[in-house]
């Protein structure tokens, strides 16, 4: 659960899962621990990725270059870009980061065919990681996660306990990322809760 506050104009924000406690299940965190990362940037670039003046106008603003091979995705420390399509990625960093961003791709890419978008609003992200994550998001997925075919720095659009998601791996706990619309976000969260209950720590036997 979480909550922002706006010290400025005193407005809370909270989070699309703002009334569900993962701590609640009592699972050791080096087994399986679910966190929501929410009021993250989300920005959603359209460009043409065989254009050399859009790829460097962006890595002039991102201080990187666009990942353009098929379900991938670059991380630094300061943000997250994930393939999405042939000419379509989504930029995630930290909060607040939106206007800035936006306002300097846009700049950048005033002569270029281009669209940004501050899809910020609208998603939240889910952090899964622990050695029992693998195992939890083969439930919720038809995709293959096995090491030799998704492992750190893949990313895949596709349906997460039949929701549309995107996902990304970005360590070797394993550590998983779930970028979710907020309307599906109490949805998932919820079926989360649900399907981690059999990692729940087994209950000491009594005394008798």
């Amino acid at each position: 659960m979480s909550r922002n506050v706006n010290q400025d104009t005193k407005v809370v924000s909270e989070s699309p899962l703002v009334q569900l406690d993962f701590l609640r299940l009592k699972i050791p965190s080096d087994e399986l621990r679910l966190v929501e990362d929410p009021f993250l940037t989300h920005i959603n670039l359209r460009g043409n990725a065989s254009s050399v003046t859009f790829v460097l106008a962006v890595q002039s603003v991102l201080d990187i270059i666009l990942p353009t091979l098929p379900n991938t995705a670059l991380m630094t420390a300061t943000l997250t870009v994930l393939w999405c399509g042939p000419d379509e990625w989504l930029i995630m960093a930290a909060t607040d980061r939106a206007e800035a961003l936006v306002s300097d791709l846009k700049a950048a890419l005033k002569d270029e065919h281009s669209q940004v978008t501050d899809i910020s609003g609208g998603n939240t992200v889910i952090d899964i990681s622990g050695s029992s994550a693998r195992a939890l998001m083969r439930k919720a997925s038809t995709i293959d996660f096995h090491p030799r075919e998704f492992a750190v720095g893949k990313c895949a659009l596709t349906t997460f306990a039949h929701a549309n998601a995107a996902i990304y791996q970005y360590d070797d706990t394993p550590g998983y990322r779930i970028v979710v619309r907020r309307s599906f976000a109490d949805y998932i969260g919820v079926w989360l809760m649900d399907a981690a209950r059999e990692y729940q720590a087994a209950p000491s036997d009594k005394l008798t």
